[in-house]
C-alpha cells in the first residue's frame, strides 16, 4: 500500500512540473510533506465559490461569500461586521473636475452575486514559485537593509521615487500612468505604487497599492492591479493582495490582481489609474478606491503606529532582482515605468500626476514638498515637475531600462 502510494505521489508531482505554464521553467522536486502541506494551503486560500469567472488572461475569479474570505481567518476577526462603504470620503478643498477610471478592467456582467466577492483562485503552480507555502504572496527580505530605501549592497530592490518629510497624514491620491515594462524573468518584479507609511524601518507599517508586472505571483507577464501591507517591516506580517488574512474585499466587479487594460504606448495614447487610500475617520479602517470603486480596506486591529495615523507618504518605482546583488555580470535589473528615463517626458516616460495627501479633518490637498530619491542613477532617475497647472496638479517623471546597476 504504501509503495502504491509513493508512486502515485511521483505520478503527481510529475504532472505539476509538466503543466507548469512556460513562465516558470524550473523543475521543483517535492517531498510527499511538502505536496500535501501545499494541498492542505491550497484549502485554506481557496474558499469554496458561489460562482466562478474565467478571464481571457487565464485566471479564475471565484465568487466567495462576502463573509468567509480569508480575511476573517485572522483571530481578531471572529466578530467583525464588514463595512460596506467608507463613512465619509475626504473633502476636497479646490474647484477641479475629477474624471473616473475609464477601464474596462471589471468582470463581466456586473461581476459576483450580491453577497460575494471576486478572490483570484490560488493553484498548486503558484505555491510551487514561492519558497514554502507560508512564504506565498509575500516580499522577499533579507535582511533589515532591504526594507530601507538606501543605496549600498544587497542592492536586490531600486527605487525611484517621491518622499515626503515626517509629518501627520491620514491617505493619499494619485494618477499612475500605465505602462507594461519588459520583464524578462519570472522571480523578477517591477512597479509603480504608492507608499503610506508609518514606525521605525525595523517595524515598518505600510499600505501598499497599484501596478506591477511580477510573473513569480502571477504566472505571466501581465500588467496587475495589486497591494500589499506589512505592520513588522515586511519581515512576519502582511502579503499582496489577498493571499493572507488581512485586506477585506468589498467591491463586487473588480478584484484585487486583475490585468488592467489598456496599456500607455511609446509616442502614443496614454493611459492612466486613479487610487486613493485613506483613514476612515469614524471606523478607522484604510480604505483603498480605484477611481469610483471602493476595493476593500485593511482593518485597523492589523496595524500598531499606522492605526491612527501615517508619518510618510512616497510614490513612485520599484524593481527587484534576487540575483543583482550576487552576480553583478550576469543578471540584469529589470526595467522600471515605461523602461525609459524621466527626461523623456509625457508619452514616453512614466509619469504619476495629481499627487494629493489627506491631512486632518478628512481633507485631502495638494501634497507636500517632497524629496526625490533614486538609488542607481546608472538604470533609473526621476524628475520632479512641481504644480504643473491645475489639472496636473504635483507630477514627476520617473523610470528607466535597468541593466546592470551596481
Amino acid at each position: 500500500m504504501a509503495g502504491a502510494i509513493g508512486v502515485w505521489l511521483m505520478k503527481a508531482i510529475l504532472v505539476l512540473v509538466l503543466e507548469t505554464s512556460l513562465v516558470f521553467t524550473e523543475a521543483k522536486t517535492l517531498s510527499k510533506d511538502e505536496y500535501l502541506a501545499m494541498k492542505r494551503h491550497l484549502k485554506i486560500l481557496n474558499k469554496p465559490a458561489v460562482k466562478s469567472f474565467k478571464t481571457d488572461y487565464g485566471d479564475i475569479f471565484d465568487c466567495v461569500d462576502i463573509n468567509k474570505q480569508l480575511a476573517f481567518d485572522h483571530p481578531l476577526m471572529k466578530n467583525h461586521t464588514v463595512q460596506m462603504q467608507p463613512s465619509s470620503f475626504p473633502t476636497r478643498n479646490d474647484n477641479r473636475v475629477y474624471s473616473t477610471t475609464d477601464l474596462d478592467i471589471g468582470l463581466p456582467d456586473d461581476g459576483c452575486p450580491i453577497g460575494t466577492v471576486p478572490i483570484r483562485r490560488v493553484t498548486m503552480q503558484d505555491l510551487m514559485r514561492a519558497p514554502s507555502p507560508s512564504e506565498f504572496g509575500k516580499k522577499y527580505v533579507l535582511n533589515d537593509s532591504e526594507v530601507i530605501f538606501t543605496t549600498g549592497p544587497p542592492a536586490r530592490h531600486h527605487w525611484a521615487l517621491d518622499e515626503t518629510k515626517y509629518e501627520e497624514f491620514y491617505g493619499t491620491e494619485v494618477r499612475i500612468n500605465l505602462w507594461k515594462p519588459n520583464v524578462v524573468y519570472w522571480n523578477k518584479f517591477s512597479l509603480a505604487q504608492f507608499w503610506i507609511c508609518s514606525g521605525p524601518y525595523e517595524k515598518l507599517n505600510t499600505i501598499e497599492a497599484g501596478w506591477m508586472v511580477y510573473p513569480r505571483a502571477f504566472n505571466d507577464y501581465n500588467l496587475r492591479l495589486f497591494s500589499y501591507w506589512t505592520a513588522d517591516g515586511y519581515h512576519n506580517t502582511g502579503c499582496l493582495n489577498v493571499n493572507c488574512p488581512g485586506f477585506v474585499q468589498i467591491s463586487r466587479k473588480i478584484p484585487l490582481g486583475v490585468t488592467l487594460f489598456p496599456l500607455s504606448t511609446y509616442g502614443g495614447d496614454q493611459y492612466e489609474i486613479t487610487l486613493l487610500s485613506f483613514l476612515d475617520p469614524n471606523s478607522k479602517q484604510w480604505w483603498l478606491i480605484l477611481g469610483n470603486e471602493s476595493i476593500g480596506y485593511w482593518p485597523n486591529h492589523i496595524f500598531n503606529s499606522l492605526s491612527a495615523k501615517a508619518e510618510r507618504i512616497n510614490w513612485g518605482g520599484e524593481v527587484y532582482n534576487p540575483d543583482e546583488a550576487l552576480d553583478q555580470l550576469k543578471s540584469d535589473m529589470p526595467p522600471m515605468g515605461s523602461g525609459h528615463f524621466a527626461e523623456e517626458g509625457y508619452g514616453k516616460s512614466s509619469f504619476m500626476r495629481a499627487m494629493q495627501v489627506v491631512i486632518e479633518n478628512n481633507t485631502i490637498v495638494d501634497a507636500p514638498k517632497t524629496h526625490p530619491f533614486v538609488d542607481t542613477r546608472k538604470c533609473y532617475n526621476m524628475i520632479d515637475k512641481g504644480h504643473v497647472d491645475d489639472v496636473w496638479g504635483r507630477t514627476f517623471y520617473f523610470g528607466g531600462p535597468g541593466g546592470k546597476c551596481l
